[in-house]
């Protein structure tokens, strides 16, 4: 599973560089949206497991991420930093479900993407340079 773990890293780092490159780094909700759209992928695995079940508890992590992105914007962005964070500890955890609709290489991936992305906000807050609600 290392492979995928290189491909998640390598691509996170690229969006943080293009980021930093036009400016984005500094605007919080590109971290929101980033977490919205990365826990949304479990939904669409679960749609493709064809299960009613586990589509409606990963609709209702994912609404969680959701909220968490949408409060973190709102109030106080460290939040955002947070919750991607803790999606990478979620998607570790989701290895010892059997109901795990993901493929076998989302894990390491989206493990480390959101790693990478939590610890480039943290950075950016931390230095001042995403604005206000730090």
């Amino acid at each position: 599973m290392m492979f995928p773990a290189l491909v998640g890293a390598i691509g996170a780092s690229l969006m943080i560089v293009l980021a930093r490159f036009v400016g984005m780094h500094r605007d919080a909700s590109t971290y929101a949206v980033s977490l919205i759209a990365i826990s949304g992928f479990y939904v669409l695995f679960a749609i493709q497991s064809g299960s009613a079940s586990v589509t409606s508890i990963h609709t209702s992590i994912a609404l969680a991420f959701t909220a968490s992105a949408l409060v973190g914007y709102a109030v106080r962005y460290w939040v955002i930093a947070i919750a991607l964070g803790l999606h990478g500890v979620f998607d570790i955890a989701m290895w010892f479900f059997e109901t795990n609709p993901a493929p076998s290489w989302w894990g390491p991936f989206c493990f480390v993407v959101d790693i990478v992305l939590a610890a480039a906000m943290a950075f950016w807050l931390w230095r001042g340079v995403i604005g206000k609600k730090a």
